[in-house]
């Protein structure tokens, strides 16, 4: 039945809604007529018959967007704790549960590997004018989820992670968070003698009290200093026992790791005649 109502000299044609039966509104008398012809439901009706939309989830978590960082959240391995160092240095979070990676073209492995480890299913992404590879997606459920977990905020840089959220994580899960974190941040080079080495990580400032905290867990002597003129900071790793000890976690642990830079890492065990 047709309800007509003219308000202000504008006329509005009205049905019901076949399946719920809620009142629907149309400005245009041919909309009105194309939606009887079609026997049209309301949008709420639409939006709950769709295939597109999975049960419990908002509107914009479709099955298409079933990407996800929730393995990060339910494993607690040397294998997550190095992703989750990597996403500390690399990682992008955004309010909404939207994440970004991008890696230079030389890395494309590392992302592979990352995209492998969660399941990603969508495509990895080129940019020609950068030179670099990228995975984005949203997931409004799972990836706050991992945030909220783990300390994570949008803008990463300028809000740092609250380093009692890993206390009570053992030694080998925050060797492995650190490896990660090298790789993302790090670098690994001659320290000017014969086999000796130096890592240095390289974070803005409002990451002083993290590192410091995280050197402290792990008992690595603390170097780190301000760049002048600058509001980044070095955090400086020498000690040949302790650069001995990283390797020996990615070797004891299988754990994936940036070849290209620890494989500049050559510390040889001494000789019997040395010892």
């Amino acid at each position: 039945m047709l309800n007509i109502i003219c308000m202000c000299e504008e006329i509005k044609f009205i049905r019901e809604c076949p399946n719920c039966g809620k009142e629907i509104t149309y400005a245009r008398k041919s909309d009105y007529n194309k939606a009887i012809k079609k026997g049209s439901v309301c949008k709420s009706c639409a939006v709950s018959k769709s295939s597109i939309f999975k049960t419990g989830h908002h509107l914009n978590d479709s099955i298409k967007r079933g990407n996800s960082l929730s393995r990060l959240v339910t494993e607690q391995t040397p294998q997550s704790f190095y992703w989750i160092g990597f996403l500390i240095a690399d990682g992008s979070f955004h309010s909404g549960g939207k994440f970004e990676l991008g890696l230079a073209e030389r890395d494309l492995d590392v992302i592979e590997a990352f995209c492998d480890y969660i399941s990603y299913t969508n495509k990895i992404m080129y940019r020609e004018d950068t030179k670099s590879y990228r995975i984005s997606f949203s997931n409004s459920i799972e990836n706050p989820k991992f945030m909220e977990k783990y300390g994570f905020k949008p803008r990463k840089t300028y809000n740092p992670i609250d380093f009692s959220t890993f206390k009570n994580y053992d030694k080998n899960l925050l060797l492995s968070l650190l490896i990660g974190i090298i790789d993302g941040d790090g670098s690994i080079q001659s320290n000017g003698s014969s086999n000796a080495f130096c890592i240095t990580i390289t974070a803005h400032e409002s990451w002083t009290q993290f590192y410091q905290e995280l050197m402290e867990a792990l008992d690595i002597p603390e170097h780190i200093s301000n760049r002048k003129d600058s509001t980044t900071i070095t955090i400086r790793i020498c000690r040949r026992e302790i650069l001995q000890l990283l390797q020996d976690v990615i070797t004891n642990n299988n754990l994936f790791h940036l070849k290209r830079k620890w494989n500049k890492l050559m510390i040889k065990e001494p000789s019997t005649s040395e010892s």
